[in-house]
């Protein structure tokens, strides 16, 4: 994925997993080459108790990240969408715009439903960088994992 005219976002996928396929994301130039280490990923925890922090996403013996990735050149941002299960009773979606040479984590959205229930919605958390901090929209309730389908 074109990055600028010399550079790149490499991604190797790793396997085609049960639900998404997994992989590393590499940076490569024409002029210096590839990166010796994948890029780190983060995803933010405690979003519930109003204090989300960043943690890298891991694989517990790999640094493959599974999920299905956009790419957006104008913008240089990549969107990863993970899900957990083949029923999509939870999924993460996250925004990273390339600064300084590493993917930086700007909009984190994730959502869980209950399908032993009547209301299959989801309830879902969208939390949006703003310098240091993190703005939440607090729980949404939402028909599909699309925003627009949600409501307070």
């Amino acid at each position: 994925m074109r990055l600028a005219d010399n550079q790149y976002l490499l991604y190797l996928q790793c396997f085609t997993g049960a639900y998404q396929p997994g992989g590393v994301y590499f940076l490569f130039s024409t002029v210096t080459g590839i990166q010796t280490q994948p890029l780190r990923l983060t995803k933010l925890s405690g979003y519930e108790s109003n204090s989300p922090k960043e943690v890298p996403i891991t694989d517990r013996d790999s640094p493959a990240i599974a999920g299905y990735h956009q790419f957006n050149p104008a913008k240089r941002e990549l969107i990863l969408l993970h899900r957990c299960d083949g029923q999509w009773r939870c999924f993460s979606q996250s925004r990273y715009t390339l600064i300084k040479d590493q993917m930086v984590l700007q909009e984190y959205v994730i959502g869980s439903r209950n399908l032993d229930t009547k209301d299959k919605r989801y309830r879902t958390y969208q939390l949006i960088r703003d310098g240091d901090r993190w703005i939440s929209s607090g729980i949404m309730l939402c028909e599909q994992r699309e925003l627009a389908s949600c409501s307070k």
